[in-house]
């Protein structure tokens, strides 16, 4: 419960915070990420252990082809030095919603995703086109349980600007944090 009163008061800092500013002046707006108690960072190296991070995109924040943009994406995320390195494995968005995964939604519409929706069905949300802000919802699931999410919103002006980079690290780090609030297993039954 508090933790969904921090999100949608997060949530609605970022708003505010998008109406006054417009996004206009490449100032980058995220809220505070949603850290569930059966996060622990061990969880990491259990989906990382069969050969790399599975992960999900949905939407496109480039007006390049899907396939193209989708490897800008994986070649700029790589997880935090804290976390043995791994590479990023491309699921399709119709993918099965087992097991562990990272999943990033560019550009949603509506901007805000209901909590937990990213670990389900996908072809429910629907994408904006892209534009100069990129919106990202970033989700890593167990099942169709949200372990962590995070919202970011930033100016981009394409895959080679180095505020894209940032903002694909900054997701990552603020989506896998070193501590954990949770126990030290992974939940049974996903």
């Amino acid at each position: 419960m508090r933790t969904r009163f921090f999100r949608f008061a997060a949530i609605g800092v970022m708003l505010v915070a998008l109406a006054l500013s417009g996004c206009a002046d490449g100032t980058r707006v995220s809220a505070l990420p949603t850290i569930t108690s059966y996060y622990y960072p061990t969880l990491v190296w259990h989906a990382t252990r069969d050969g790399g991070m599975r992960t999900v995109i949905h939407g496109n924040p480039f007006t390049a082809q899907q396939a193209e943009t989708n490897k800008l994406i994986l070649a700029q995320l790589k997880l935090p030095t804290r976390f043995d390195a791994a590479p990023f494995q491309l699921l399709p968005p119709e993918s099965p919603t087992r097991g562990y995964r990272l999943v990033l939604i560019f550009n949603p519409n509506p901007r805000w995703i209901g909590f937990q929706k990213a670990c389900g069905d996908l072809s429910d949300i629907a994408i904006a086109p892209a534009a100069d802000a990129i919106a990202l919802h970033a989700s890593f699931c167990i099942g169709t349980r949200a372990i962590t999410e995070f919202d970011l919103v930033d100016v981009v002006s394409g895959p080679d600007d180095p505020a894209f980079a940032q903002m694909m690290r900054n997701a990552i780090d603020e989506l896998l944090p070193a501590y954990g609030v949770g126990k030290q297993f992974a939940p049974s039954g996903i």
